[in-house]
C-alpha cells in the first residue's frame, strides 16, 4: 500500500519485482507470491469482517487513497500471478468489477459464509424449518445486526436477505466506490466469469494432488516416498493443505503452478527435512521419507512452526 501511495506505476504495462536484501539470486515469482499471500492474510485480519466469507470494513485510518492502493495491489496480484483474495465475498467483488446485482440466493449463500459457524447453522436451520430453532438463540444470533423487526415464520427469509444486502453490499459501499474505477478498468477485461475464477482458486485435496509432478522413472524407494507424500496430502485439513501449498509455491491459493517433486539421495536424521524452492515451485524430499509416519511428522513440524523454510536461490 505504501508503494502505491508513494510511487507511480502503470498497471497496464508495469510489473513489480521483489528482492530480499540478504539473499543472493533473482526472484522468478516465489518471493512475490509469498509477499502477496502475507499481504492478504494481514489485510483479512486488519480490514475485514466475517468468518469464511469476508467483507472490507471501513475504519477512520483508511481513506480513499488507502483503499485505492488496496485495489491496485489486487490488480497487480492478479495480473502477475492470477491471484485473487478469494476469502473476500464473491458477490462484493463482482459488484466492484462488473457492477452486478446479486440474486437473493447468492446473498443468502454469501451471508451464511459471513456468519460464525454456530450462528450459521442456527440461521440455516431456521430457513429450512423456522419452528425447529430456539427463539432466544435466534435473537442472540442477530444481536450484532441491530435488528429492528422481530423475526417470525412469515418474514424470516425476507429478513435474512435484507440483512445480507445491508452487510455485504450497503455497509462496504464506500470501498466499492473506491475500488470500482480501478477494478472495472483493469480486471473486467481479464475475467469472463468471476465464479469460475473463485472455483479454480479454492484449495482442495484433489487439486493439490493434481499439482504434484513426480519423476517419470523412479526406484522402488522413490516410489515409496512419492506414495507417502500423496498419502500425507490426503490426510491434510484444508488449513494444512493451504500451508503446504504456500510452502511449495509461495501462494496460499491455487494459481495453476505445478509442484515438481524431486526425490534426493538418503540423508541423516540430523539433516532430514522437506525443502521447498518457491521460485520454481519445487519440493525436495529424501528417499528416507519412504516411511509415511516419518514424512508426516516432519511436515507437521515444519508447517506448524509457521516459519517456512524455503530456499530462494
Amino acid at each position: 500500500m505504501n508503494f502505491f501511495l508513494k510511487e507511480e506505476m502503470n498497471l497496464r504495462t508495469d510489473t513489480l519485482e521483489l528482492s530480499i536484501l540478504t539473499e543472493k539470486g533473482e526472484d522468478s515469482g516465489g518471493v512475490f507470491r509469498d509477499a502477496m499471500s502475507e499481504y492478504w492474510e494481514t489485510f483479512y485480519l486488519k480490514h475485514t469482517e466475517g468468518a469464511d466469507v469476508k467483507i472490507p470494513t471501513t475504519v477512520h485510518i483508511m481513506k480513499q487513497e488507502e483503499w485505492e492502493a488496496v485495489a491496485k495491489t489486487l490488480v497487480l496480484c492478479f495480473k502477475q500471478e492470477k491471484y485473487l483474495p478469494v476469502q473476500i465475498s464473491r458477490i462484493f467483488l463482482e459488484k466492484c468489477i462488473f457492477d452486478t446485482t446479486p440474486s437473493n440466493e447468492e446473498l443468502l449463500e454469501s451471508f451464511l459464509g459471513f456468519l460464525p459457524d454456530m450462528d450459521r447453522g442456527l440461521i440455516k436451520d431456521a430457513l429450512d424449518n423456522f419452528d425447529s430453532v430456539d427463539e432466544n438463540e435466534l435473537l442472540d444470533a442477530f444481536s450484532n445486526f441491530n435488528l429492528r423487526v422481530y423475526p417470525s415464520k412469515d418474514n424470516f427469509r425476507k429478513l435474512v436477505v435484507e440483512l445480507a444486502h445491508h452487510e455485504l453490499i450497503q455497509k462496504p459501499s464506500f470501498v466499492t466506490l473506491c475500488w470500482f474505477p480501478i477494478l472495472s478498468c483493469h480486471l473486467k477485461p481479464l475475467i469472463d466469469k468471476l465464479e469460475d475464477t473463485y472455483e479454480q482458486s479454492i484449495v482442495t485435496t484433489r487439486k493439490v494432488l493434481n499439482l504434484l509432478v513426480f519423476p517419470e522413472e523412479m526406484s522402488k524407494a522413490e516410489k515409496a516416498t512419492a506414495e507417502a507424500l500423496k498419502r500425507y496430502v490426503k490426510t491434510c485439513t484444508t488449513e494444512k493443505l493451504t500451508m503446504l501449498l504456500r510452502f511449495c509455491t509461495g501462494s496460499d491459493i491455487i494459481i495453476g503452478k505445478k509442484i515438481t517433486v524431486r526425490i534426493t539421495p538418503p540423508m541423516s536424521d540430523f539433516s532430514l527435512c522437506p525443502v521447498a524452492h518457491t521460485c520454481g515451485c519445487v519440493l525436495e524430499l529424501s528417499r528416507s521419507y519412504d516411511n509415511f509416519l516419518l514424512l508426516r511428522e516432519h511436515f507437521e513440524n515444519v508447517l506448524d512452526t509457521k516459519v517456512l523454510r524455503m530456499d530462494i536461490v
